[in-house]
């Protein structure tokens, strides 16, 4: 069997293997090193400076607790500023919602854009 891994240090004690289908980007922005791969479990996964920031098959869990509590909680909200989440998954979960203005700043502007078009991509 000739399968490749992308390994991820979780911590000093552990690691995680995923098999490696594919790289479907790799480069630097000013700021820091984007790769997108395409693993056999969780899809295609974004990764920032070798760490797994997103993936195809589980981004929901963390973007659903993440947003929805607040949204809840908060008294009718209209407006929303979202600080980061450059690969467009939060401001998706914040527009099931009825509000009139969202405003999502990013550090990395090439994030946005090579998660949109990966996005778009038909495959």
């Amino acid at each position: 069997m000739n399968t490749k891994w992308y390994i991820e240090k979780t911590s000093e004690d552990e690691i995680l293997l995923h098999s490696l289908r594919e790289i479907t980007y790799s480069g630097e922005s000013p700021y820091q090193r984007i790769e997108v791969i395409k693993t056999g479990n969780l899809g295609k996964c974004l990764l920032l400076d070798g760490k797994m920031q997103s993936s195809e098959m589980d981004e929901f869990i963390y973007h659903e607790a993440l947003v929805h509590p607040a949204m809840f909680l908060s008294n009718d909200p209209k407006k929303v500023l979202i600080a980061g989440g450059g690969e467009g998954a939060t401001i998706r979960e914040v527009l099931k919602h009825p509000v009139t203005e969202v405003v999502m700043v990013d550090l990395d502007e090439e994030v946005i854009k090579i998660s949109k078009k990966i996005s778009t991509r038909v495959e």
